[in-house]
């Protein structure tokens, strides 16, 4: 499992001892039950999975990095790096501004960035266009790219289901069903096993998830993100390491 160089004051001693002690007892995390903390007379029960993701780690460790790495310069977020506003408030704090908020209303016209500045990709992404504006300028956009790998995989899954369907001009009509094709009610081989363990804290790619059913996506939806979605545009970035 890939470990992240995080600020200890995101980290608790205690319940990290708690999550090591029960990663070795249930490695495979099939045991949901909660951590109980027997303290007498003070019972704490604390959920199986809780606190940050790998991919808010991952968009934690590269934020502070750009910050250690870049003293002396302009450093910019295009947003809130987290739902956690405790951890936006400490990245302000040491310096880092924000470019817009999280309703897109300009807090830094873009025309104020130079080539040297330093800009950081939240872990929700960013737009093509606000991308390819930044990449003009002479930002480089990837080198603090935070954007969570298994985010991209959904955008990727979902252009990819979108080009199969339907054009920019009108929606495409569901396809037929093949009668080929095993009933659904019936157990599918492929389809992942529920007892395998938890793939983001292993650092790995989860296994590709069923395709959405054509018919149960509403056909509005459908043509405005075919026109909207464009894959393959950019630079296309690392998988995370294992």
């Amino acid at each position: 499992m890939r470990s992240f160089d995080i600020p200890d004051f995101y980290r608790s001693p205690i319940i990290s001892r708690v999550k090591a002690r029960r990663k070795a007892l249930d490695p495979r995390k099939q045991d949901f039950a909660p951590t109980v903390l027997d303290f007498g007379t003070v019972r704490i029960q604390l959920a199986r999975h809780f606190g940050f993701c790998f991919g808010v780690e991952n968009a934690i460790e590269i934020s502070y990095k750009a910050i250690a790495e870049n003293e002396g310069k302009r450093i910019f977020l295009l947003s809130q790096m987290i739902h956690n506003p405790e951890v936006n408030a400490d990245l302000q704090s040491r310096g880092v501004r924000f470019l817009q908020d999280t309703m897109g209303k300009p807090l830094v016209p873009l025309e104020d960035l130079q080539p040297e500045d330093v800009v950081i990709v939240p872990a929700f992404g960013a737009t093509v266009e606000l991308e390819q504006t930044l990449v003009a300028k002479g930002i480089d956009v990837q080198k603090y790219n935070t954007t969570c790998p298994f985010v991209e995989k959904v955008w990727k899954r979902s252009a990819q289901l979108i080009l199969g369907l339907v054009s920019p001009q009108a929606p495409a009509d569901p396809p037929e069903p093949d009668a080929s094709e095993p009933d659904a009610s019936e157990p599918d081989a492929s389809e992942p096993d529920a007892s395998e363990p938890d793939l983001a804290e292993q650092g790995t790619s989860e296994p590709d998830p069923a395709e959405p059913d054509p018919a149960e996506l509403d056909t509005h939806t459908l043509a405005w993100m075919s026109a909207n979605v464009h894959p393959g545009v950019g630079t296309p970035r690392p998988e995370p390491e294992p």
